[in-house]
This record gives structure tokens, sequence and C-alpha cells, in this order.
């Protein structure tokens, strides 16, 4: 058979609701001495025309691109598929996105390793010029990759490298 210590309450429900109501009365009774901050200050340009626009990648995203590059093995290390769409880091921002075939196929976690998405994207071993760098050579071997295997997709237009800098519309291809 258990048995149960005595268990004594502490305060009595009637004492808290007091003890609450005149935290309550005290808070509302000071003065508000609160000061206001920004969280984030923006940083304006002079007016006097010396800053020139920066212009936007014209970025394109297309599901059946990034269904392609899932289909083939990890570029980095070669792990079989099925791999992770890793978008490169460069270029991009709050509500930016980078376009579809600057992407890579990356393996996520296997055989007890985190995987080589991780690796080169949120891992921190890679310093950021390092990390921009295997960023585009692994995305270059894709984009090779799915060329020579015929798995281009039809709708999304042949990369450039003279595309990397373009107007300020984004577009969406249909899968």
């Amino acid at each position: 058979m258990l048995r149960r210590t005595a268990m004594t309450r502490r305060n009595a429900p009637e004492a808290r609701a007091a003890q609450r109501a005149a935290e309550r009365a005290a808070t509302l009774a000071a003065p508000f001495t609160a000061t206001l901050r920004p969280l984030h200050a923006a940083r304006m340009g002079r007016c006097d025309g010396s800053a020139a626009p920066v212009p936007k990648e014209d970025v394109l995203t297309s599901e059946a691109y990034r269904r392609a590059v899932r289909g083939l093995e990890c570029m980095r290390c070669g792990y079989p598929p099925r791999s992770q769409f890793c978008h490169t880091d460069e270029g991009k921002g709050a509500g930016i996105k980078t376009d579809d075939r600057r992407g890579w196929a990356g393996c996520g976690p296997h055989d007890g390793t985190p995987g080589c998405h991780h690796f080169v994207g949120t891992s921190g071993t890679l310093p950021k010029a390092e990390r921009r760098a295997e960023d585009a050579r692994l995305a270059a071997k894709t984009r090779e990759t799915l060329r020579a295997r015929g798995l281009w997709p039809k709708n999304v237009p042949e990369w450039s490298e003279a595309q990397v800098v373009g107007t300020d519309v984004s577009r969406e291809v249909a899968p």
C-alpha cells in the first residue's frame, strides 16, 4: 500500500489572486518609462544622386528543373540519388531567391553523417568565399551533368554565364 505524505499549500488560491491583483495595480500605477528602439534601422543613400541603383538578377524558378536535379547523385561526394536541391548562397536575402539554375545536387543526412548539403550550406566549416566558390563549382557540374544525360527540362532556358546580372523581373516556369 502506497502512502502519501501530507501536502500543504503554500498560498491559498484567494491569497494568490489578491497578490496578482496587487502586482497588476502597482504595474499600472507606475509611470511609463519604456524606450522605443527600431529593430532594424534602414540605411538610405544620399539624395544627391551619388548612389547608383544595383541591378537585380533575373531569377528563374522551375519545379521541373529542381526535380531533375534531385534525381541526380550528390555532385560533391557522389552519394547515389535521391539528392536534395541546394540553393546557392550568393545573391540571397530577405525575400530574394537565387536562380534555380545556380542550384546543385547535394546529399542529405546518410550513414551517420549530416551530408554535403549541410557541410557546404550551414555547417560554417567553409569560409564565405570558399563556400561561394564551391557552390559555383557544384552548380556548374550539376548543369553539365543534366545536359550530358539529356535531362535538362525542355521549358527551362539554357544557362549562360553572362546572365548573372539581369533585370528586376522574376519568372516562374511551369513544371
